[in-house]
């Protein structure tokens, strides 16, 4: 997940688009907002994962498209009006998100006076495509689709490969005519080649057709937005008697025709991104329990759910996730070994082995040492996912982590930061951070300094650290780090400073009961 931006949306009336790192930490006072960015991220996720393209005979249908706020349990919004700014001027709601290469813009509108309404309608979805500047909209209000293409060689002039492809066609257009026709379809096999990869558009392009007409006679079922896709796309190569027809003549200008091979891979990118990937875990904050015996039927606990997910996958002394576990158990000093047995399948224990060979409950070693052990045995079946191709190792997958510091004594909330850079650089998981923890913002600004940036454009390109302060009245800023790492910016009073004014303050006094006594 690359940004998030919004419009009347909770604690904002507007939330201008941020940039996400590959570690990207929030803080801020209390009620400032950091938990509205999460739900924003939750809610925009949500819809696009779930959400159904599907009419079923009923063409019209597709016009009352919604997005419902109760589908995520983490959110706990549950209704329109609780998710609309409660000074909005409107009824409108707008998020806008950008998912690797691919950037969506949502806008709805729902009913501020129906306090029990769970769902707004979804007025209009703009995709784009950055891979290849190619734009779709779907207007719902006023039943249009509409595609945009743009020149686009700039993007595709520094690969080697479309390079390579390119300048061999252009040559070849010089002795198409002359060739046999057998010659001319493999010519126009070779650019369709070209086409289904690197999408060139030389002339700029826009053309629109009603969206109720479009989802009548294709797929009626399905994920929503590869599914507007697929209705929009297969509509024009109805129209097309041959491929060779188009491919075989240079003189060809028609943009949209001759991109059409390369949507099928651009829907099956979607889909990756929204279907085929855990996109986004939530790790809540009060996950930890001081339960001996973790009851598999106890869904509703996330370290139960934790457990017994680890545990049902049966993983080796020899496996990645197994000594993964064990490598970070020692890190943090929680034990040498762990131990968890299943009882009838139906319930877990979870014992830790010290480093004088006894054992003990988990439940014993305090709230602290449960919390960490959750988020390694989470993070150890997405590092199993990776290693084993079940995600690409280039897949988005995004862990949101409310206060991973809770019951953690300063030393191990700073040690913290090297868990997650260690993850994030190996395994290509990225980190959003909700916290209040100096120790782990302090531990992120040492290993910059560590890294030795050369100069501060360099910091801007390759720390893969970005800190947002949110004040209580306005969007949050970035704090900037700095090749030195400090911070270029500004905490607001109450973070960084209040250790330090303490300590003032107690100088101050002492001073004060020094001057009394002379």
């Amino acid at each position: 997940m690359k940004s998030i931006g919004f419009t009347n949306f909770r604690k904002f009336k507007e939330f201008p688009a941020i940039d996400f790192g590959d570690i990207t930490i929030f803080v801020g006072s209390n009620n400032a907002g950091k938990s509205t960015v999460v739900k924003a991220i939750l809610t925009v996720l949500t819809f696009l994962k779930t959400a159904r393209f599907d009419v079923l005979g009923n063409k019209n249908a597709i016009l009352n498209t919604n997005i419902y706020f109760n589908k995520n349990s983490y959110t706990h919004i549950g209704t329109f009006k609780r998710a609309l700014y409660n000074k909005a001027e409107d009824d409108v709601i707008t998020f806008s998100v950008q998912l690797e290469e691919i950037h969506f813009d949502i806008a709805l509108r729902g009913n501020r006076n129906d306090e029990h309404s769970i769902a707004a309608k979804v007025t209009q979805l703009h995709l784009v495509d950055n891979r290849s500047k190619i734009e779709f909209t779907f207007d719902f209000s006023s039943d249009k689709a509409v595609v945009h293409l743009y020149p686009n060689i700039d993007l595709f002039k520094n690969n080697e490969d479309f390079a390579r492809r390119y300048s061999k066609l252009k040559e070849d257009e010089e002795n198409t005519e002359s060739q046999q026709r057998l010659s001319r379809i493999s010519y126009s096999r070779r650019v369709r080649d070209l086409y289904t990869h690197y999408p060139l558009v030389e002339e700029e392009f826009e053309s629109s057709k009603r969206l109720t007409e479009i989802c009548n006679d294709h797929m009626v079922g399905g994920p929503l937005v590869t599914g507007l896709l697929y209705n929009f796309t297969a509509s024009y190569e109805e129209e097309i008697e041959s491929y060779h027809d188009i491919y075989d003549d240079p003189s060809n200008s028609n943009s949209f025709v001759k991109v059409l091979p390369y949507f099928s891979r651009l829907r099956h990118r979607i889909d990756q991104l929204l279907i085929f990937t855990p996109l986004v875990e939530y790790l809540y904050a009060h996950s930890a329990s001081q339960k001996v015996l973790y009851n598999s039927m106890d869904t509703s606990d996330f370290l139960v759910e934790t457990i017994h997910n680890f545990a049902s996958q049966r993983f080796s002394e020899d496996s990645k996730p197994y000594k993964f576990v064990l490598y970070w158990m020692n890190y943090f000093k929680i034990g040498k070994d762990f131990i968890i047995n299943s009882i009838g399948g139906e319930a877990h224990t979870v014992n830790i082995v010290d480093y004088d060979n006894t054992l003990m409950p988990l439940a014993d070693k305090g709230m602290g040492t449960i919390q960490i052990m959750i988020l390694l045995l989470r993070l150890a079946m997405d590092v199993y996912n990776k290693s084993q191709g079940r995600m690409q190792i280039n897949a988005p997958t995004t862990i949101i982590i409310e206060e991973p510091e809770q019951n953690l004594h300063p030393r191990y909330q700073s040690m913290l930061m090297d868990l997650f850079s260690s993850v994030s650089e190996e395994y290509k998981v990225r980190f959003i951070i909700e916290t209040h923890s100096e120790y782990l913002i302090r531990r992120s600004q040492v290993l910059v300094a560590f890294h030795e940036y050369r100069s501060q454009d360099e910091v801007n390109a390759k720390c893969p650290y970005k800190v947002y302060y949110f004040p209580e009245d306005k969007p949050p800023y970035p704090m900037i780090y700095q090749a030195n790492g400090h911070f270029l910016n500004h905490f607001g009073s109450g973070f960084f400073d209040e250790a330090s004014l303490s300590a003032l303050r107690l100088s101050k006094l002492q001073r004060g009961r020094y001057e009394r006594q002379l």
